[in-house]
């Protein structure tokens, strides 16, 4: 059973089952079981982190009425580690829905996928620090172009008899 901690230290239980996926898919006209790459279910779920909020809060709703916390309370305890604490025990909670052959391999594409993904944003953030010379030397270069071409057009506009017959009246 996947669970997680929101940012107030509360113990949430994500677990699904047909009745919650068909609710999910009522609600917010999302298949969470879809494993149609063409849906790109993972690729949203990870991406859209609002959207992962609202799928959570439909899953741990009964939970939610026994604590007596409201869906906004919830919604708004999900940032930071706990968004991501609560996206993984979702990717975990749909696995485990699967029979034992489809599950092995969702936790092992999730798995991949994981570290993949942080791989990647290392690697990102590795090549923001190693650019940051050549990045500030483009937008340099970029700006000064940009102020050469609105000094010309400046130039052309006030070189006209008719900006300076304007500025006689003024």
């Amino acid at each position: 059973m996947a669970t997680f901690e929101d940012e107030k230290q509360r113990s949430w239980e994500v677990r699904i089952d047909a009745p919650t996926i068909e609710e999910i898919r009522q609600t917010l006209n999302i298949d969470i079981i879809s494993l149609d790459p063409k849906d790109r279910i993972w690729e949203r779920l990870h991406d859209d982190l609002v959207l992962a909020v609202q799928v959570l809060t439909i899953i741990v709703a009964p939970q939610l009425k026994d604590a007596n916390v409201t869906p906004r309370d919830f919604g708004a305890s999900l940032v930071g580690d706990a968004l991501d604490n609560g996206q993984k025990a979702l990717e975990d909670a749909i696995a485990f829905f699967f029979p034992p052959e489809r599950r092995d391999l969702l936790r092992n594409l999730n798995e991949t996928n994981r570290k993949t993904v942080a791989k990647g944003m290392m690697m990102a953030v590795e090549s923001l620090d190693n650019l940051t010379p050549e990045v500030e030397a483009a937008m340099k270069k970029r700006i000064d172009g940009e102020m050469k071409k609105a000094l010309i057009r400046l130039e052309t506009v006030t070189d006209t008899p008719e900006w300076s017959e304007s500025r006689l009246t003024d």
